[in-house]
């Protein structure tokens, strides 16, 4: 069952004109990826969608999801704890007509089982009602000239793992940097530094990984020789979990070119989709994100701030 505002599958009555709407994945395993589908085949186009916001603020510029120049169709996936802050436009669309907010994530995500329509499928109905009101609202060209306004010099890189502990029945446990929760703590970032983070992961599913009390920028992906870098890892670290851990460097296992983020992932985020057979690049600052020096605590006090796979059963089992 999917439910919206704890509701499940709702409908709601939208006039022909803007929306605004502030979208939170609060399921604790589900991805998705959020697209509109019409009710009745007699309405070949539904509304259009644009992003402007993701977890820490405005985008540089909207971003086209369904709609716009060329009639583009792309999806919205949004990850647990994940946010995203969307325009969706009913203008001109017909009073009666219906359409389906529609998932089509699998689960696990992204090679698990795949959705059903007639339940995970659907999200939500909206229904076009009579326009009270003319439209007067508008979206800028430009959101935020200056999304990233903090030093980015790296004062270091680390280089951390996503594992699995295999089981004769599969996966028993997920880890970060083949440590376990109780693990002496391995990251101590400087308050006001800028550290790029290689985010190696070497499972078979995409993480969203979330840092607290940070907004990060993503940098990229890139394919890595998923076998050779975990049989060098194994042999770095030939028991895990463990206390200390030798990180090995990716470079050497580097396949192809790198990939850079999507458009709507051009913002300020603290949760992000780690995919497997990656290595993900995050550039964090560690200090607030308009680039005052500190914040009005003390950021540097125990017992500190966690960095974790926003799943609920992988953060409950050591993945934090």
């Amino acid at each position: 069952m999917i439910c919206v505002n704890g509701t499940a599958w709702p409908h709601l009555d939208v006039e022909p004109r803007r929306y605004r709407f502030r979208v939170v994945n609060a399921s604790g395993l589900r991805f998705y990826r959020l697209g509109v589908a019409t009710e009745d085949p007699a309405w070949s186009e539904g509304p259009t969608i644009r992003q402007i916001g993701t977890d820490g603020g405005l985008l540089r510029k909207a971003v086209w999801i369904a709609g716009g120049p060329g009639r583009r169709n792309h999806a919205l996936l949004v990850a647990p704890a994940e946010r995203a802050d969307v325009i969706v436009d009913f203008t001109g669309l017909p009073v009666g007509s219906r359409f389906v907010l529609t998932n089509d994530a699998a689960t696990p995500f992204p090679g698990g089982d795949p959705v059903d329509s007639a339940s995970t499928g659907r999200v939500m109905e909206f229904r076009i009602v009579t326009l009270t009101a003319n439209d007067r609202s508008s979206v800028p060209e430009v959101l935020d000239r200056d999304v990233f306004s903090v030093d980015e010099r790296v004062a270091r890189v680390r280089t951390l793992t996503l594992n699995e502990i295999e089981g004769d029945g599969g996966p028993e446990m997920s880890i970060l940097n083949g440590q376990m929760w109780d693990s002496p703590i391995s990251e101590v970032p400087q308050l006001g530094t800028t550290e790029l983070w290689q985010i190696v992961n070497i499972t078979d599913d995409v993480h969203p990984i979330h840092l607290h009390n940070v907004q990060f920028r993503l940098l990229n992906r890139q394919a890595i020789d998923e076998a050779a870098y975990e049989a060098a890892f194994d042999r770095a670290n030939p028991s895990i979990p463990a206390d200390v851990i030798h990180a090995v460097a990716p470079e050497p296992f580097l396949r192809g070119a790198t990939r850079q983020p999507d458009d709507n992932e051009d913002g300020r985020k603290d949760t992000f989709h780690a995919e497997p057979g990656m290595v993900n690049r995050i550039l964090v600052h560690f200090g607030p994100s308009d680039g005052t020096p500190s914040y009005p605590y003390d950021a540097t006090a125990a017992p500190g701030y966690v960095w974790h796979c926003h799943i609920s059963e992988h953060e409950d089992n050591e993945m934090m």
